[in-house]
């Protein structure tokens, strides 16, 4: 998919909602997971950072990366940007 072809998903309401609980869904997962999975704690700092709202703006950066995947569209479904936020995770969390 082209980047112009993403621009519309930054501007869709529901889109942007959707895309917002999977990065809530994932942060809650995230911090109840267990203490040995590895690098639990740096993912976790991510997952509180959101969950406390103190960081608004990387769920707006997260929102860029489930985009620019190139793979998603206005008509994917909840699993795919499940999916897509899981395999994002990391690289936000400076892993």
């Amino acid at each position: 998919m082209s980047y112009l072809a993403q621009l519309p998903l930054r501007s869709d309401s529901d889109f942007y909602g959707r895309t917002v609980l999977s990065i809530i869904n994932a942060a809650i997962s995230i911090v109840n997971e267990s203490s040995s999975t590895s690098n639990h704690e740096i993912r976790k700092a991510l997952a509180l950072k959101i969950l406390n709202r103190t960081d608004d703006f990387i769920i707006k950066q997260m929102l860029d990366g489930v985009i620019c995947s190139g793979i998603i569209t206005l008509s994917s479904t909840d699993a795919e940007l499940d999916t897509r936020v899981s395999a994002i995770w990391d690289s936000y969390a400076g892993i």
